[in-house]
């Protein structure tokens, strides 16, 4: 089921009952045999760019990470909560981590490079969904996470692929959206500055940094907001 025709994909779970808590490690674990570093001579993922999309398993980030697997990228998710890591059909491979947590944060996307193989894409799509306080969790989430993996990550890149990491931000980023709080904001700011200073740091590494700021992705779940916008527009 796995990439690749030959690997396994199983669900690494902490008892046997199919619907507990997955690891606070990763969601899968792979079999590669003989290619278990993907990239690695011989193997038949070597000349596909691997994209690894941070918040890929809801939104924005699903629908990057699916377009993707559609154009042939490789693609691995990282996202947090296991009924959605679950239900990530194949051939993208989901991986688990809470990004609140640097040092499980740290192993798993150091996983993601061994199992998978080094990056053509890093791309950006989380943001904070709890409910504590949310001026922390959004730091937490968007910005001290984006910080953590880049750094982690810039020299796990492929030069012959161009590589390219992306900050996905809201439409709303460079707005004030009455419905989202100030952190939210604040902390849309801050990733548009790192991604200036990312772009000036990495650059002479051959890697592009870029921001993206879409449209509303039009789902069953948000269909009513995008008629009111249609409805507003007229």
């Amino acid at each position: 089921m796995g990439p690749g025709g030959g690997s396994s994909r199983t669900l690494h779970a902490e008892s046997r009952e199919p619907d507990v808590e997955i690891s606070a490690v990763s969601a899968r674990t792979f079999n590669y045999g003989a290619c278990r570093v993907v990239n690695a001579s011989g193997c038949e993922n070597a000349d596909r760019v691997h994209s690894l999309v941070i918040g890929g398993t809801h939104g924005i980030g699903w629908t990057t990470a699916t377009t993707l697997s559609e154009k042939g990228h490789l693609v691995s998710v990282l996202g947090r909560r296991p009924c959605q890591l679950s239900e990530i059909p194949p051939p993208i491979e989901a991986f688990k981590a809470d990004l609140r947590d640097a040092a499980g944060l740290l192993e798993t996307i150091g996983q993601v490079v061994s199992l998978r193989g080094k990056l053509g894409q890093l791309i950006f799509a989380q943001r904070f969904r709890g409910s504590d306080d949310s001026w922390t969790g959004e730091f937490e989430t968007s910005v001290n996470a984006t910080k953590l993996v880049v750094d982690r990550l810039r020299q796990e890149f492929r030069p012959d692929q161009h590589p390219v990491i992306i900050i996905i931000l809201s439409p709303a980023s460079g707005l004030i959206a009455d419905e989202q709080p100030l952190s939210y904001h604040v902390a849309k700011a801050a990733l548009l500055q790192m991604m200036r200073y990312y772009a000036v740091q990495l650059g002479p590494s051959g890697i592009r940094v870029n921001c993206v700021s879409p449209g509303v992705v039009v789902r069953e779940n948000n269909d009513s907001v995008s008629e009111q916008e249609t409805d507003r527009r007229q």
